[in-house]
């Protein structure tokens, strides 16, 4: 039975679902009306969970994030709360 912790929230979901769409943190922060920080605030929280995330670099300039590949191997459980 997963705990309570690894309980992915229905944002933080929202975030995923787009980031699995390989979208930019810019993007997705503009999508959802919020600031990138707190983008970077979900992935960092949802890599707490076990979820990898990981930047996928642009091949021409390499501090350039193009996107980033989502490795999601839990048991997926949403919390609609």
């Amino acid at each position: 039975f997963p705990s309570h912790d690894n309980q992915v929230t229905f944002i933080q979901n929202k975030v995923l679902e787009l980031l699995k769409q390989k979208k930019k943190v810019a993007d997705i922060a503009e999508e959802m009306g919020v600031n990138p920080r707190n983008i970077n605030f979900h992935m960092t929280a949802l890599r707490k969970k076990g979820i990898k995330i990981m930047p996928v670099k642009n091949e021409h300039v390499w501090t350039q994030i193009d996107y980033y590949e989502v490795d999601d191997t839990r048991e997926v459980t949403v919390s609609h709360r």
